[in-house]
């Protein structure tokens, strides 16, 4: 949840060219912080903004991702300090989007398998990516201490396979390794 949500854009004028300053800052649950700020045209549609976000919680964001798919968000911690610029003056909209992000702490879990997915950090430096001409890159990746947890189900089903689709309405399935045997797991 969003909480002690301050906005503030001045000056305030009706010319189409006029620049105003805009910061925007909210609270994100328990210890979770965004900030917005920039100069916009707010009657031209443009302007260069930069955003930043500190400690956000993603587990509230939970539901978004079980509509698509079968896997619960039981953890993580966001973080990103970006750049962007839009021009919405023209035939389309021109964007620019350069910063880094991270996500901490991320767990992801099926139903019968909690740790189906886990991480202690994903660093994303060197976001560069826009519009015109469509371009996107990344100046480096990491990913520290990744874990999946793999089952075949009874069923002959994966983890995997399983993660992709709603999730039945009966109890926990039966882990077994590929030879059959209950309870064991792939690493």
């Amino acid at each position: 949840t969003l909480a002690d949500l301050a906005i503030a854009l001045e000056p305030v004028r009706s010319e189409p060219g006029a620049v105003s300053q805009l910061s925007a800052s909210a609270a994100w649950g328990a210890g979770g912080r965004l900030s917005l700020t920039g100069a916009v045209r707010p009657l031209g549609s443009a302007g260069t903004v930069e955003v930043s976000a500190t400690d956000l919680d993603l587990a509230p964001l939970a539901p978004l991702l079980e509509r698509s798919l079968a896997v619960g968000l039981a953890a993580g911690r966001a973080g990103a300090k970006v750049k962007v610029s839009f021009d919405g003056s023209g035939r389309s909209l021109r964007w620019t989007l350069a910063g880094d992000a991270r996500i901490e702490g991320l767990a992801v879990a099926e139903r019968g398998n909690e740790e189906l997915l886990r991480w202690r950090a994903l660093e994303v430096s060197g976001i560069d990516a826009g519009s015109t001409p469509p371009h996107a890159a990344i100046r480096l990746l990491r990913l520290a201490e990744p874990r999946v947890k793999l089952y075949v189900w009874e069923d002959g089903s994966s983890s995997l396979a399983r993660a992709a689709r709603a999730p039945a309405a009966s109890g926990p399935p039966v882990a077994r390794s590929a030879a059959g045997a209950p309870g064991m797991q792939w690493r």
